[in-house]
């Protein structure tokens, strides 16, 4: 059976998103908000149009991720939602912890760019991860994950801050906050906005020249990646945005094994 459109719903810990995927396409954003809302917005996206496939990938909780997957099921019945395999062999010490949103973003970069990349992922937390393309090719897998680090997100740093000081405001994070914060609130922002712009930049460096990669691309991807967009680009190497790459890496294996 040829490959058709693939639906992709990614559940993360603070948002729902849902993405078409095609062959020969780029992916369509059907959904990005509340997971109660996401299979309405999908059938109302679609219309009398199915999925050839459905599949979920869910860092959120276990029962918010059953609620998703059972309405998906009464949606669209000719195609029960299956979880995303990610054709990486994991040269890490415990696989089993790895977060699947790394890895299929580690996934999608490599569909995105074709060779060995830095993954940069910003939203409630970061991640910066290595994945290789391994110059002799390996049956049943497309890469190599060689681990990263994981820190903060932009929202994580407010809370902290905010609890943390017993006279901190909460302050909304601002990516393109200056680093001279003229009274509290901005000097909040400061901390967080070019702080973090320096940790990812940093732990790019860092991870890219222990990985041994350091003239690898970087594809950057996350629903706060403008928190690490100027600091990237004043490395002075390729850098791919792009807000589709988990649900690049999620339909990867799905249209590989069709077109085989």
């Amino acid at each position: 059976m040829a490959a058709g459109p693939v639906l992709c719903v990614d559940l993360g810990n603070t948002r729902g998103k849902a993405t078409l995927v095609e062959p020969g396409e780029e992916p369509r954003l059907l959904h990005a908000g509340g997971a109660s809302e996401l299979v309405a917005a999908v059938e109302h996206a679609l219309g009398a149009r199915a999925p050839w496939r459905v599949v979920v990938a869910a860092v959120c909780s276990p029962a918010l991720a059953v609620e998703v997957e059972q309405a998906l099921v009464a949606a669209f019945p000719s195609c029960a939602p299956v979880h995303p395999a990610h054709g990486l062999r994991l040269d890490v010490e415990s696989p089993e912890t790895v977060g699947a949103d790394r890895l299929l973003a580690a996934r999608g970069a490599l569909e995105l760019v074709g060779s060995s990349a830095i993954v940069v992922q910003v939203g409630t937390c970061v991640t910066v991860d290595a994945v290789t393309v391994p110059a002799v090719a390996e049956p049943g897998f497309r890469g190599q994950f060689l681990g990263g680090a994981i820190a903060p997100g932009p929202e994580l740093l407010a809370e902290a801050l905010e609890r943390g000081g017993a006279r901190l405001p909460r302050v909304e994070p601002d990516p393109e906050a200056s680093a001279l914060g003229r009274d509290t609130p901005h000097a909040l922002q400061a901390g967080i906005g070019v702080g973090l712009r320096g940790t990812i930049r940093e732990l790019v460096l860092e991870v890219a020249r222990e990985a041994g990669l350091e003239s690898a691309p970087v594809v950057l991807t996350g629903g706060a990646r403008a928190f690490a967009r100027a600091g990237l680009v004043s490395l002075g190497r390729a850098v791919h945005e792009d807000a589709h790459v988990v649900a690049r890496g999620m339909a990867a294996e799905l249209l590989r094994g069709a077109a085989s």
